[in-house]
């Protein structure tokens, strides 16, 4: 091509204006990154994104939330912490965020006894303060206060059960205030003072009772189970005082004698009446359990047998007994009996689970009175209904009431087993667990050979190689 000044013209106003649309684009590109964003997680297991547990509970906070984070001028805490919280603000937009220095709030540091690095998040007047940075606790935190208040658990009272408020080893107040910490509500439950179980209660704990029942207390309490109310009930090896016809209700039968471990040392205890529990005892496959690791203690458990099953009921074994367990007939001598002792591998806790039965009269439209029925009527033929979910009653038997015991429920896992137990009995399924995300092991474990084989290849083979194949080139190409 004949190169002429109006080619180099041409030429040269292309270059412009490719440099003009250039920068255009460019600045254009800048201002969208403004408006909108983008962001990938390409980690294992997608670490840095929230799990589906962490979504859903930020799709129930339906009002502002606001999380102030203490920190003093640290860069690195302060990013940190930046980091965490701007995931929650990417599924919820109304989070209000603030970091605040802890030395220009001397009061709310007192009051609230605030250190650095501490989170303190406030949803409809209430608030939870967290000193540990990850998402299992920032979530946590969420879903108890996202927990309706209304939650009632029951302790039933009178028969010398063990007491919900009592400060006694064997009493339960490090439990109820957890519980109320979760945002349950605790109460007493005397049929000498109400004559039926209340209609909101979420769960009725009887905790061992050392008295028997009356025949008319037992009849209340099947009546309020044959209705769906949720039931813990925790035994202990004393008897059932007067609870048989609940026992046979459930199709289960509790065996007498106690539980034994042959081999307590393997945890360091002494008490043979001692059992540790490890996953190899769970039942993995239910809520309760999917994501517990945690051993967990028991003391004077008994076996729990299913005698009559139930279609309605979905029974699950919770908790088993390692092989090497027996049951001890004779407490006054701790020793195996071929005669009368049973060895192997026994349940000490089932979960019983069902549809609950229909509503009673009172909710149906036939209890009404001809006005509330008509326009109960006429507003259910012009609304199309909404499929609702099925709820499920749920029953929880456990042989061991000593793990939800002040002096026992501090060790190891069983706090949080106990916890997971009542979040499932209240049919709080997603407060149960926060799926932990880990990367697959990356490690590559090398031996001493390996590694100085490695290291000569890199830092002294290799470098030669690239110098030697430089320099045939440079001398072969010298020579032509």
């Amino acid at each position: 091509m004949k190169v002429n000044f109006r080619t180099r013209l041409t030429s040269r106003l292309q270059n412009i204006i490719f440099t003009i649309l250039t920068i255009v684009i460019a600045g254009l590109l800048a201002w969208m990154t403004t408006r909108y964003t983008y962001e990938a997680d390409w980690t294992e297991n997608g670490r840095l994104s929230l799990s589906n547990t962490s979504q859903q509970t930020l799709e129930k906070l339906t009002e502002p939330l606001k999380i102030d984070a203490y920190a003093t001028p640290n860069e690195e805490l302060r990013m940190a912490i930046k980091e965490v919280i701007s995931r929650y603000q990417r599924y919820k937009s109304d989070i209000q965020f603030k970091i605040i220095n802890p030395h220009t709030v001397i009061n709310e540091v007192r009051d609230f006894n605030i250190q650095d690095g501490d989170l303190r998040i406030t949803y409809q007047g209430k608030s939870e303060h967290l000193k540990q940075l990850s998402e299992q606790a920032i979530t946590s935190a969420l879903q108890r206060l996202a927990r309706d208040d209304s939650r009632q658990i029951m302790f039933l009272e009178g028969h010398s059960e063990r007491n919900p408020l009592g400060r006694n080893p064997f009493d339960m107040s490090i439990l109820t205030n957890q519980l109320e910490g979760l945002g349950f509500n605790v109460h007493l439950l005397n049929f000498a003072q109400i004559n039926q179980v209340p209609d909101n209660t979420s769960v009725l704990v009887i905790a061992s009772p050392q008295k028997s029942l009356l025949s008319g207390e037992v009849d209340l309490i099947n009546d309020y189970v044959e209705k769906g109310g949720s039931l813990l009930w925790l035994s202990d090896p004393t008897g059932l005082y007067g609870l048989e016809p609940l026992a046979e209700k459930l199709g289960i039968e509790i065996e007498e004698g106690i539980i034994i471990d042959p081999n307590p040392q393997l945890y360091g205890s002494s008490q043979p009446v001692v059992l540790m529990m490890s996953q190899e005892n769970y039942s993995l496959h239910h809520p309760i359990f999917r994501y517990f690791q945690d051993i967990s203690l028991f003391m004077q458990a008994q076996a729990l047998n299913i005698v009559a099953e139930n279609e309605e009921w979905e029974i699950t074994e919770l908790l088993k007994t390692p092989h090497r367990a027996w049951i001890e007939k004779d407490s006054q001598v701790i020793e195996f009996d071929e005669d009368i002792d049973l060895k192997g591998e026994f349940t000490i806790a089932v979960a019983l689970e069902r549809t609950k039965p229909n509503a009673s009269p009172e909710n149906t439209i036939e209890s009404l009175d001809n006005n509330e029925a008509e326009t109960l009527t006429s507003v259910e033929d012009n609304t199309e209904k909404e499929p609702e979910l099925v709820q499920k009653q749920r029953v929880l038997v456990l042989t061991d009431a000593n793990v939800m015991s002040n002096n026992l429920i501090g060790q190891v896992g069983n706090l949080d087993l106990t916890l997971k137990m009542f979040n499932w009995l209240t049919q709080d399924d997603e407060f149960i667990n926060i799926e932990p995300k880990s990367a697959a092991d990356l490690r590559l474990d090398l031996s001493n050979q390996t590694a100085i084989l490695l290291g000569l290849l890199f830092l002294f083979i290799l470098p030669l190689s690239l110098i030697s194949t430089g320099f045939f080139i440079w001398l072969r190409r010298r020579k032509a």
